[in-house]
């Protein structure tokens, strides 16, 4: 503690207690400059202080003294103690902490029980200081050695007090007798940036007897975010001399949900309102707390959410022991509902465990992509418990069933075969920060019926094999444990050929990533109506031989299987076919229908000219513009073909429609000047049997102008 401290002190009176008028009076004229406690500065101050001090008089003498003088009674111990009598007073005038408090007639009884009255002005007391201070002592005294002021100086509490404290009369000792009034003016407090207002009451805040009243206090919450709202803080104490008892009431002022957009990033729109109020009740040491919160939310919209949430209702209700939720909303055209619980203990917050109800919700995460689903889940949270490991100590825990009722992926696929079987594999990252993760999963997938892949490229449907795909990790490590696969009947369309999905399984088996297995097995009939040897002469080597050994009727016939397996990232493809292949002669014959060999004796140029076509379609992203513009289209691709009337290969276009869930029709035109169509309907009767009728203008045996009409009848047949 540093400063200093001038003034003149006045002591007059007579010291002799046989007078009538004995006693003595001292005044004091101070000022206090330069104080510094610890390392916080306070303003100056003056005081005018005066004390008297009034002796009792003596009414007779024991005795006489040598030159003559009175000689009063022996001192007597048990009327000292025993005397409750005042003896003079401190009366206290001042200016202090630099011109902001002002005392005025400040009387303070020199008695065992001292009795205050007087009046203190508060005019824009800076609460800095003080609030430094406190924050130093509660640092500790190595702390504040250290620089603690500085230390929380960025985060002390600011602002300024205006008000005026009455004393009426105050017995210390004795609050039952005491009468106390303050009036409360506009008062201000932040703290890094928050800002809490007090509108000033028109009644005070009184202290009668041992019971603290207070009238309706307005205190009104700003951040530099934007948020405003406030609530009303009535109610008092009583007992405060001896069991304080408390009974507070907090009403909090209707908040506009439209400020969830300045509070939280995610959410990008909310219309509504909230109310509550809060009450504390009982012993001061062991206080009850119980209040109410409504909110009621006409919408919210949060990025990244695949609808608004409508129609909110939620209640969260506070006793003396627990904290309950009860909430219903309208959610992507479903009800989702609400119940949570928590122990509630003076201010200490039990393990809160809370369930969510999903009922007919169906979401569109993306385009193509769509789902209905039940779901029952639970978030447990007990901010006292140690998770299993450091990084997931204290995170709340969903766990639950998620029931599909449907599901449908229609998004279109782009597909590109690689001739060379060379295939860049994905840079992978460890970024994961575990700091970051808020939340753990272990949740239960199942569905009540497959879940179905259509689109350009696949037709098939999925069931869960295990009975359920877990769902475990984290927020930022979400894995899956199961097993999918796939129904008898599925397709595969690559160019103008359709595999049949024989057998298919997906394996997901790493708890903290997204990893599927695929393991595909797909067959298909490749028929060539016309032979292209016949065309280029004799030929040499294994394509143009296996060419002619499946000729029927001077064309050709190779049943082609396909084998997909591997992990997801990197998709290994085998192909074999009867009559045998190559795999690039499997791969060039459902590109161009030719073989290398073929392609070589008719001089049809590199194999890279051969399908330059077909991913220039893909690459540039045309098939997709133009399905976007013509949303009728379902598959539209630029691809290359062998033309038995110009013996080369031809630039063609594809373009195909589903029109229904079982009747798909595409149709082939060439580029070039002989102008070719080709076209196919296919209708499914049910996933054994199939009709398929086909069209083309390709007629190199006469001159008729009609074309070929053609019909297939696909019949499956399953054996165990």
């Amino acid at each position: 503690l540093d400063g200093r401290i001038a003034g003149v002190v006045h002591v007059t009176g007579d010291l002799d207690d046989f007078h009538a008028d004995t006693g003595f009076v001292t005044r004091a004229e101070l000022d206090v400059t330069g104080t510094r406690v610890r390392s916080v500065a306070l303003p100056n101050s003056h005081m005018d202080v005066r004390m008297t001090d009034t002796m009792p008089v003596q009414r007779r003498a024991y005795g006489r003294t040598k030159c003559g003088g009175a000689i009063g009674a022996p001192f007597d111990k048990q009327a000292y103690l025993a005397d409750t009598s005042s003896h003079g007073e401190w009366a206290v005038n001042g200016d202090l902490l630099g011109d902001t408090v002002h005392l005025r007639n400040v009387v303070v009884t020199r008695a065992k029980a001292p009795r205050i009255t007087g009046r203190a002005l508060l005019r824009g007391v800076d609460l800095g200081p003080f609030a430094r201070l406190v924050g130093i002592y509660n640092a500790g005294p190595n702390k504040a050695a250290e620089g603690g002021s500085s230390m929380l100086a960025d985060t002390a509490l600011e602002g300024q007090l205006w008000g005026e404290l009455i004393v009426d009369d105050y017995v210390v000792g004795h609050p039952a007798a005491s009468r106390i009034r303050l009036f409360l003016g506009p008062t201000v407090v932040s703290r890094n940036g928050q800002k809490l207002t007090l509108q000033p009451p028109s009644d005070p805040v009184t202290l009668v007897g041992d019971a603290l009243s207070m009238p309706p206090l307005t205190l009104n919450l700003d951040t530099p975010d934007g948020f405003s709202g406030g609530f009303v803080l009535r109610g008092g104490a009583t007992k405060l001399g001896t069991d304080t008892t408390l009974a507070l009431q907090a009403d909090l002022v209707p908040l506009d949900l439209a400020i969830l957009k300045r509070l939280v990033p995610r959410v990008d729109r909310a219309s509504g309102r909230m109310e509550g109020s809060i009450r504390v009740s009982g012993r001061a040491v062991a206080p009850v707390i119980a209040g109410e919160v409504h909110i009621v939310a006409d919408d919210v919209e949060i990025r990244g959410a695949p609808t608004a949430i409508t129609d909110v209702h939620v209640d969260i209700l506070a006793s003396e022991s627990s904290v309950t939720a009860k909430g219903k909303a309208d959610f992507a055209g479903g009800v989702v509902t609400l119940e949570a619980n928590a122990p509630f203990r003076g201010f200490d917050l039990g393990v809160l465990d809370s369930r969510f109800t999903f009922r007919g919700v169906h979401v569109t995460p993306a385009e193509g992509v769509s789902a209905t689903f039940d779901a029952d889940l639970d978030l447990a949270y007990d901010a006292k418990a140690n998770g299993a490991s450091a990084a997931q100590a204290n995170l709340p825990r969903l766990t639950g069933n998620v029931m599909i009722a449907s599901m449908a992926y229609t998004r279109p696929i782009t597909f590109n075969l690689d001739l060379t079987g060379a295939r860049a594999k994905r840079t992978e990252v460890n970024a994961y920060d575990p700091s970051q993760d808020f939340i753990t999963f272990d949740i239960a997938v199942r569905s009540r019926a497959p879940l179905q892949i259509k689109n350009n490229l696949v037709e098939v449907q999925l069931g869960i094999d295990s009975g359920s795909v877990e769902v475990t990790g984290t927020n930022q490590r979400i894995g899956l444990r199961g097993v999918l696969r796939a129904s008898p009947g599925g397709r595969f369309h690559f160019q103008s050929s359709d595999f049949e999905v024989q057998t298919g399984v997906i394996r997901f088996e790493d708890p903290t990533r997204i990893a599927p297995n695929v393991d595909v097995t797909a067959v298909t009939e490749y028929r060539r109506y016309s032979d292209t040897s016949a065309s280029a002469g004799a030929g040499s080597g294994g394509g143009a031989g296996a060419a002619g050994a499946g000729s029927t009727r001077g064309g050709s016939l190779w049943r082609i299987l396909l084998h997909a397996y591997g992990d997801a990232d990197n998709v290994r493809i085998e192909m074999t076919s009867e009559p045998a292949l190559s795999q690039e002669d499997i791969a060039l014959l459902l590109l161009v229908g030719m073989t290398r060999a073929e392609l070589d004796q008719l001089q049809a140029g590199g194999i890279g000219e051969s399908v330059a076509l077909n991913v220039l379609g893909a690459a540039s992203g045309a098939d997709r513009a133009v399905k976007q513009a013509l949303p009728i289209i379902d598959d539209f691709r630029f691809g290359s073909a062998y033309s038995t009337v110009t013996g080369k290969t031809e630039p063609q276009l594809t373009v195909g429609k589903r029109l229904t869930n079982d009747v798909r029709a595409s149709v082939t035109a060439g580029l070039s000047e002989d102008r070719e169509l080709r076209s196919d309907i296919e209708w499914r009767l049910n996933n054994r049997l199939s009709v398929e009728g086909s069209y083309d203008n390709i007629n190199d045996v006469s001159s008729s102008a009609l074309g070929n009409l053609g019909v297939d009848l696909r019949w499956r047949l399953e054996f165990e």
